[in-house]
């Protein structure tokens, strides 16, 4: 709300309560008027129903005595007369909440009501007893019917006693609550101004501090408050905005600035390692040949597997690949290591076929055997052993790594995770052989390449460790579906 609007709305909030004072004076003796006329309608009415049972009664006799058609008739208008004043007495009893005494005044006319009719079905059927002996019950009713009447009239009275001296009061009160008003109305304008000219410049001065913090290079400083929306929380929300797209934008710069020298570093380590691999390759497939040609088949195949794991790890991984690719790299990995560990380490591999199409990020599965060797096995001089498992589950297939090498503490996996978490990624997670990949950037990677892929990690000091990944088959998602609508 704008502040003029405020102003405005104030002067209209005097005018307006001191016209309320005129205003509650006015309704409070119209009030009392209309009680006093309520009060005499009701006066008025219960002497009504009291003349009106007398006169149903009258012409009822008067019907007993000479039995006319104009007799009957002028009877039959009453007793319409006296329905309509029944009706009167059943609203007023809903009105008033019922009481024991207009209870009684109902039932005693409904009484002379019945009392009445069989009086006329005596004198219809000309039985003098019969009809003697209702006029007779008809005419204690009317009796009764009469000092009733006086006694709610005088209870009516001895109560608007009461009220109109209550009223009188009330109207003693709301003078005084008018001169209060008026003290109060003068009271809260210069409060009022008071603190309208306060909040407006506890305001400005808060804006104030806040840019001498922005100023000196503090962004973390408290958000400039005001809690009414005029003009003045405007400006304040407008301030806080900036502040935060200041803020941000730092932050932002810096996020750049450590990206950049990630890749630099990224970059120089690629140049390290990138020493010209058609040259290495070459070189490589010579040797093996002529290892070949010169009857060394093991070192032949070994400089085979080197060669093809060098080639798979130069390629771009940030393009997916197939899992039976992965497979066979890591085949190859894992026939340099049998060479390097001679028969220290056991590898174990169930692999199922109908597994071997899945998509998965390049370099996947060589980190994990890698790190089940450096952080697992590597120091075992026996014993050491390495199961790797690809099976089916359902849409998905499960990828499983375990060794039964030194294991790790719950808390090592929890940062593990937490700095996937928070993409807390360095350039020094490499502490792989011949990825330079660590197990943190893996799980990261499988992150980005897919949401919906699950990592756990299970491991205890002494026990091993086991690296479980469970990735979505989308191939097999659809088929599925696909059968779901043509069966």
């Amino acid at each position: 709300m704008k502040l003029r609007t405020k102003l405005l709305l104030y002067f209209i909030a005097i005018i307006t309560l001191s016209g309320a004072v005129y205003a509650l004076q006015h309704r409070t003796n119209e009030q009392v008027f209309d009680m006093y006329e309520e009060n005499l309608d009701q006066f008025l009415q219960l002497n009504a129903v009291s003349t009106q049972a007398n006169d149903s009664y009258d012409a009822l006799y008067l019907y007993a005595l000479e039995p006319v058609r104009e007799h009957y008739l002028a009877y039959r208008q009453e007793m319409a007369d006296l329905n309509r004043t029944v009706n009167w007495v059943d609203d007023l009893i809903e009105e008033t909440s019922s009481s024991y005494e207009l209870n009684n005044y109902r039932n005693m006319l409904t009484y002379l009501q019945s009392e009445l009719r069989a009086a006329e079905t005596g004198i219809v059927v000309n039985d003098v007893q019969v009809y003697s002996a209702h006029l007779t019950e008809a005419e204690s009713a009317v009796e009764y019917i009469d000092e009733t009447t006086l006694m709610l009239i005088d209870s009516q009275l001895n109560a608007y006693e009461e009220v109109a001296t209550l009223s009188e009061e009330k109207m003693t009160a709301v003078q005084r609550a008018g001169i209060a008003l008026m003290i109060f109305v003068l009271s809260s304008g210069l409060l009022i101004a008071y603190l309208f000219t306060y909040r407006s410049t506890a305001t400005i001065e808060s804006m104030i501090y806040s840019a001498k913090e922005i100023a000196a290079g503090d962004f973390g400083g408290a958000d400039v408050k005001t809690k009414v929306k005029d003009e003045l929380w405007f400006l304040s929300e407008t301030f806080n905005d900036m502040k935060r797209n200041v803020r941000d934008n730092v932050v932002a710069i810096e996020e750049k600035a450590r990206l950049a020298r990630l890749l630099k570093e990224a970059e120089l380590r690629s140049l390290q390692n990138q020493i010209n691999p058609h040259f290495l390759f070459n070189t490589l497939n010579t040797l093996s040949r002529l290892a070949y040609v010169e009857g060394a088949k093991e070192s032949s195949e070994l400089m085979n597997s080197v060669s093809r794991l060098l080639r798979y790890n130069l390629r771009d991984i940030d393009r997916p690949t197939a899992l039976g690719d992965e497979l066979e790299v890591m085949e190859a990995y894992l026939t340099i290591q049998k060479t390097r560990f001679q028969g220290r380490i056991t590898v174990v591999m169930a692999v199922d076929d109908d597994c071997l199409h899945v998509s998965v990020p390049a370099l996947t599965l060589q980190p994990l055997i890698e790190n089940a060797f450096i952080h697992g096995v590597e120091d075992m001089t026996k014993g050491a052993e390495i199961n790797v498992r690809v099976k089916r589950d359902a849409d998905a297939v499960q990828i499983t790594v375990a060794d039964n090498g030194a294991g790790m503490q719950e808390r090592k996996i929890e940062d593990i995770m937490k700095r996937v978490e928070e993409g807390a990624l360095t350039g020094q997670e490499t502490t792989g052989h011949s990825t330079g990949i660590g197990l943190p950037n893996v799980i990261a990677r499988l992150r980005y390449f897919n949401s919906a892929i699950d990592v756990t990690i299970d491991s205890a000091i002494g026990t091993g460790t086991t690296v479980t990944l469970t990735i979505p088959d989308q191939e097999e998602a659809t088929k599925d579906d696909d059968t779901d609508l043509t069966g």
